[in-house]
């Protein structure tokens, strides 16, 4: 009923925002609401919102990897109360050594830290260590040599994306006169 009030003024959000903010400020459960879940209903709202939500776990790598001098306040609280946990102390002490040694392009750390991800018993790091053992001497050369292939990377992946959307059935040449047709 509210949201197709706001939808008749205006509105152009989803209806998510809207149920979310009428369930934080109800005063008693919804009739339908199973006699389970009335007790949290009737809780407090600042109460339940104490409990908190982790942020996605997108978000909650790329704020392991963040230099913490560039960190809002409440990121920087969020990040201490993560680093609480020796697991993720871990991960943010690996995070950050890789994003160091990438950005100063220190390749005599490549192999203590390939190592110190192999026995971190985290796994998402030892597969990460392993597939770097293989292709070793790609990831060296790229810290130390000064070129990079991005831009041929992403010709690459523009190609592949062209022939995706043709669902791989046409020839060379009408791909080669898509290729030529997008770039002008």
């Amino acid at each position: 009923m509210l949201f197709r009030e706001l939808k008749e003024k205006g509105y152009t959000g989803s209806t998510r925002p809207v149920s979310r903010w009428a369930r934080e400020r109800r005063t008693e459960p919804h009739p339908c609401t199973p006699k389970k879940y009335r007790a949290d209903c009737l809780s407090e709202p600042k109460a339940r919102k104490q409990q908190g939500k982790l942020p996605a776990p997108r978000r909650l790598a790329w704020l392991l990897i963040r230099d913490p001098e560039t960190l809002s306040s409440d990121e920087a609280q969020l990040l201490d109360i993560l680093r609480g946990d020796a697991a993720v102390g871990s991960i943010w002490d690996l995070a950050r050594s890789y994003v160091f040694m990438i950005r100063e392009r220190t390749v005599g750390k490549l192999d203590s830290w390939i190592s110190s991800c192999s026995s971190s018993g985290i796994e998402g790091f030892e597969t990460f260590a392993a597939g770097l053992r293989q292709d070793y001497t790609a990831v060296r050369a790229a810290l130390t040599e000064p070129w990079s292939n991005g831009q041929s990377e992403g010709q690459i992946n523009r190609l592949k994306t062209i022939e995706w959307e043709m669902y791989g059935r046409a020839s060379f040449n009408l791909l080669r006169n898509r290729v030529i047709y997008r770039a002008a």
